[in-house]
């Protein structure tokens, strides 16, 4: 009751600047309703935050078991955060193995929100370069996937001596960083908590200037293997990409379908411009061939004198 007490006021300044950004502003107006939406956006999920917390510290969260598309569930968290990285100029790359199960048990409301969590700080600490989500399969039992996934970026990195203090509550990796991108420092001691809920580990490995990576590992039931698209399986195609890390990614992913893949390097112009070339010399060829037989059948059918 408390929470929805909180969370209504700021869902309903959030709704009434969505109405008003739908009619007609200047460009001052504007400006200044994005920033209202941006700060009441914030202040929404700084609350949601500590309602969370306050539930875990409690003992009054519990975790619920499911049944989980994780290709989807991955796509849609990665899909909200997309554009954030798009307007930096980042790159985001999403690669889910393809012996991943179809169909996992789990709570999916609480591993997106780690994943939007993990994910939404690589965007955030990141100014140059990319950021890439992995999902494989670390072990697998009888009928259980033991599902790695990791959010690697290229972003600011993390000191040695902060590290250790980083799952902490309200601790940030730096005294300017809650100035500089606002927060309070509770999202990673909520992933972790969450994350020890679901008897899983989260782990840390992080340079300064160099980046960071966040793996989560947890064991999930498996309750269906294989997508049941008859249409596709066995259907042959070929991935052509420059990024060969995109390439390798949606080899997975037409795999995971029951498709039977080639990959070949370069743009599609590209490859269609040196098929045109290959088909002009073998004209080339073709016609050459054509010409010398014909004059071979001329000179048989008048011998020289």
């Amino acid at each position: 009751m408390m929470s929805h007490k909180i969370r209504t006021p700021i869902n309903g300044v959030l709704e009434l600047v969505e109405v008003l950004e739908r009619t007609q502003l200047n460009a001052d107006q504007g400006e200044m309703l994005c920033m209202i939406h941006e700060s009441a956006g914030a202040l929404l999920q700084i609350l949601d935050d500590l309602l969370d917390y306050s539930k875990i510290e409690a003992g009054r969260l519990t975790i619920e078991a499911e049944p989980i598309d994780i290709r989807e569930m991955v796509d849609n968290a990665v899909g909200l955060l997309a554009g954030r990285a798009h307007e930096k100029g980042l790159k985001v790359r999403v690669d889910i193995a393809p012996d991943v199960a179809v169909t996992l048990r789990g709570d999916s409301v609480r591993l997106r929100q780690i994943l939007f969590n993990l994910l939404g700080n690589a965007i955030k600490f990141t100014p140059v370069g990319e950021v890439d989500v992995q999902l494989f399969v670390a072990s697998q039992e009888e009928g259980v996937q033991t599902i790695e996934m990791t959010v690697a970026d290229t972003g600011i990195g993390i000191a040695p001596d902060v590290q250790t203090k980083l799952f902490e509550p309200f601790v940030q990796a730096e005294s300017s960083t809650t100035r500089r991108f606002g927060g309070i420092g509770l999202g990673l001691t909520i992933c972790r908590k969450l994350i020890d809920l679901m008897n899983g580990t989260l782990t840390l490995q992080s340079e300064l200037g160099r980046g960071t990576r966040m793996a989560v590992r947890i064991a999930m039931p498996v309750e269906a293997e294989r997508y049941s698209v008859s249409g596709l399986r066995g259907k042959r195609g070929l991935v052509i990409c420059e990024d060969e890390a995109v390439c390798k990614a949606l080899m997975h992913f037409g795999t995971a379908l029951g498709l039977e893949l080639r990959s070949r390097a370069g743009t599609l112009r590209g490859i269609m411009q040196s098929a045109r070339v290959r088909q002009r010399r073998s004209d080339f060829h073709e016609r050459s061939r054509s010409s010398a037989g014909v004059r071979e059948r001329r000179s048989a059918h008048h011998p020289p004198h």
